[in-house]
């Protein structure tokens, strides 16, 4: 029991330390053990790490307008779709109240000839009911 509790303290530490967060640095002078077939060794110094930290957090906020940029894309093509369809139906009901307009112009100008020719009609009537008492005053 003792060399089960012995062996289990012994790779406790061993365990706590194979857990570090990465990136972790090592300063000059300092060796490092590295798994060659689980992990991959970036030697950069401070300043690439901060430019490379900065790229990233950069490249977060790039991608979030690029969201923002693609909703408003869309939201622009729908508006143009709208205003598209609107303009469409407008440009239907223009031509059908143009042809409205054409069609009653053609039925007022066919009723302003048959009011002339009735007037005519009923001047001549006049005309000749005048003339008929005219002649009728002078035969008798």
């Amino acid at each position: 029991m003792r060399k089960l509790l012995v062996i289990i303290l012994l790779s406790l530490p061993s365990i706590i330390w194979a857990q570090t967060d990465y990136p972790y640095s090592i300063l000059p002078g300092q060796n490092k053990a590295v798994q060659s077939a689980s992990d991959t060794l970036w030697v950069m110094k401070h300043s690439q790490m901060q430019k490379a930290i900065f790229a990233a957090k950069e490249n977060k906020l790039l991608k979030e307008q690029i969201a923002v940029l693609t909703d408003k894309v869309s939201l622009l093509d729908k508006a143009t779709s709208v205003r598209d369809t609107t303009l469409n139906l407008t440009q239907q009901d223009v031509n059908h109240y143009k042809q409205q307009w054409l069609d009653c112009d053609k039925d007022l100008q066919t009723v302003v000839k048959k009011y002339k020719k009735q007037r005519f009609a009923k001047n001549v009537a006049l005309l000749g009911t005048v003339v008929g008492f005219v002649a009728g005053a002078l035969i008798f």
